[in-house]
């Protein structure tokens, strides 16, 4: 919702127009100038958090010598594993 507040500074084509229905006594209003409609679609705006580029030989190395997330949690589970078994065993 849109209120129209009385010192407002509108842009374009529209114009205040007293509504007692709307907010504050006063709505926006977009008349019709006979003007031509655009029939070509605008192009979407680049999502700039998807961008594409070559990366170096010695990023692609350090990438690939980072563990992935699962193995290194499977490693901590196997070390978790044996330390209960240890800490059990030696209680019996």
């Amino acid at each position: 919702m849109v209120h129209v507040a009385d010192s407002a500074t509108l842009h374009g084509d529209g114009e205040k127009v007293s509504d007692s229905g709307a907010a504050g006594g006063a709505r926006l209003h977009n008349p019709d100038r006979g003007r031509a409609k655009g029939t070509t679609p605008l192009e979407p705006k680049l999502n700039r958090s998807v961008r594409t580029c070559r990366a170096s030989e010695d990023s692609v190395r350090t990438i690939k010598a980072i563990k992935p997330a699962a193995e290194i949690v499977e490693e901590m589970m196997a070390d978790a594993r044996a330390r209960l078994s240890a800490e059990v065993e030696g209680r019996d």
